[in-house]
């Protein structure tokens, strides 16, 4: 039975420094002119100006997507656990099966109305 290999200690001078978030402009370059200037990134903002908490991630073109046709996937749970000679459950079922399978695969999935 062979042993795992062990990776050598890492010197005191070759371990990771903590880099600054403001660069250090030499004070020959500041003297020519250039200068520091810091910018504190704004807020995302909708179509009615209002600021967003967390952005919406959306797909570049080239990914998969899946759109269901449901507002969120609690509808479909109710749909799902309804009468199975209703229709409406297999839509629900249908739907969370192709959500699990999507998933699986990398998609990205968006409820409510498609593109």
């Amino acid at each position: 039975m062979a042993l795992p290999e062990t990776s050598p200690a890492i010197p005191p001078d070759k371990q990771v420094t903590e880099v600054p978030q403001v660069p250090e402009v030499p004070v020959t370059v500041q003297n020519a002119g250039v200068q520091v200037i810091s910018v504190e990134p704004k807020p995302l903002v909708n179509s009615s100006s209002t600021p967003l908490d967390k952005p919406f991630p959306l797909p570049p073109d080239d990914t998969k997507s899946l759109n269901v046709p449901v507002a969120d996937q609690e509808a479909l749970t109710q749909m799902a656990k309804g009468n199975p000679s209703d229709s409406q459950t297999w839509f629900g079922v249908y739907w969370l099966r192709k959500i699990k399978k999507a998933l699986l695969d990398g998609f990205y999935i968006f409820f409510g109305k498609g593109k």
